[in-house]
């Protein structure tokens, strides 16, 4: 139950930094810096790619705890 509390927690933030990424990829100042540009594409795709395990990991906890 502990864990996944913490889960919930580490969603809340993953989907907190996806939503600051995403508006920062629309930031026209980013779109002349390829280096930047990339950099937080990679950082959001990494991002994306943690909600999905955090969401799997919550969703087996709480088939567990049921």
């Amino acid at each position: 139950e502990r864990r996944l509390k913490q889960v919930e927690k580490d969603i809340v933030a993953a989907e907190t930094r996806i939503a600051e990424l995403t508006v920062a990829l629309q930031d026209p100042a980013l779109q002349g810096d390829f280096a930047k540009l990339q950099a937080t594409s990679q950082a959001l795709g990494a991002q994306q790619d943690a909600l999905h395990r955090l969401e799997a990991e919550w969703q087996g906890l709480a088939e567990a705890l049921a």
